[in-house]
């Protein structure tokens, strides 16, 4: 009799989870293979609860499965298990999840708020900006998020930061307003720099809470960038609606009398 795949040493990682819009309420799941000799196939799970499933589909040795009819605003969990040639079936794998977009009426994502939307501060002090964004389809749904601060809406000479939410990486406009700085993740211990100011990755934090989407910012303003600005956000979601961009508040940097 062949041994069962035993599920302390058997992990399957699921690596990718995408949504296919050619194919509305529709989501494929790909996973990381299993090379055992007696590998007979996989099963893959899903549901509407975490680590519930209504659902079971036996997909063969394919390492991708294609579910189709899934319902709209909904967030579905995904798990697979591995089955071996005597049916011995392992544990389920890390599970990941997806919110099914609502193509019918899609709306673009919203910029919130932003804390502080007043005030002032002293060049040089570090100041943390709280934004919060929202997309009624889930945060997931919200691909690119930007920040601005400036008199204008222009990149040159100006504090303009970016967090590109698919691959968890933050950016700094550089002077002339022409390409990004950095590409580190929230909590890395790298800080960006232009000569309007600095982005501190390290204590800069993402939080993801249903539709919501709360960044704070760890920003310190130079000298050179005194005076009073305005403050203007923008997101982007993985449909390509945008929210456009959307004047927040007015803040002013002062210089300290010497």
């Amino acid at each position: 009799m062949k041994k069962a795949l035993l599920i302390p040493f058997f992990i399957i990682i699921l690596f990718s989870i995408s949504v296919c819009y050619a194919l509305t309420n529709t989501a494929t799941i790909n996973w990381q293979a299993n090379n055992d000799a007696d590998l007979a196939g996989y099963k893959v799970y899903h549901g509407t609860s975490p680590r519930s499933y209504e659902q079971a589909e036996s997909v063969g040795t394919a390492i991708n499965y294609t579910i189709e009819g899934l319902d709209e605003g909904k967030t579905y969990y995904f798990a697979v298990t591995a089955v071996d040639t005597s049916g011995n079936e392992s544990g389920y794998s890390a599970e990941v999840s997806k919110i099914i977009p609502n193509t019918s009426s899609p709306a673009a994502p919203v910029c919130d708020s932003i804390t502080p939307s007043s005030g002032s501060s002293i060049a040089g002090e570090p100041q943390i900006f709280e934004t919060v964004y929202s997309d009624d389809n889930g945060a997931d749904n919200i691909e690119i998020i930007k920040f601005l601060i400036n008199k204008k809406v222009l990149g040159r000479k100006s504090i303009y930061v970016y967090y590109n939410i698919a691959i968890n990486k933050l950016y700094l406009r550089d002077d002339l307003g022409k390409k990004w700085l950095g590409g580190y993740a929230p909590g890395a211990s790298y800080i960006i720099s232009n000569k309007q100011g600095e982005l501190d990755c390290s204590q800069t934090t993402v939080e993801k809470n249903g539709n919501n989407i709360n960044i704070r910012w760890y920003i310190t303003p130079n000298s050179a960038f005194k005076g009073t600005k305005n403050l203007y956000l923008f997101a982007n979601d993985i449909t390509n609606l945008s929210s456009g961009w959307i004047k927040k508040g007015v803040y002013t940097i002062s210089v300290e009398d010497q």
